[in-house]
């Protein structure tokens, strides 16, 4: 693949919990372990970059450790 990507969209932190099985309708479960994965736009961009394209970044992102996450990876 050939070509530029300019992704103006959002770098999201997806979540992903290990629960001990799905909760009843309406109801909790706590998670017995949870793990932080930089996703959302991200994963457009990384497939872009991985067939070829030149991509390019230019949304922004929260200030917070999370944002700094997400901003690292799209500098990568």
């Amino acid at each position: 693949m050939t070509g530029r990507l300019v992704h103006t969209g959002q770098v999201l932190i997806d979540l992903v919990m290990q629960v001990p099985a799905l909760p009843p309708v309406g109801g909790d479960m706590l998670a017995l372990s949870t793990v932080e994965y930089v996703g959302g736009g991200f994963n457009v961009m990384a497939a872009a970059a991985r067939a070829g394209a030149t991509v390019v970044y230019a949304g922004g992102h929260g200030t917070g450790p999370r944002g700094e996450r997400g901003a690292r990876r799209t500098r990568c």
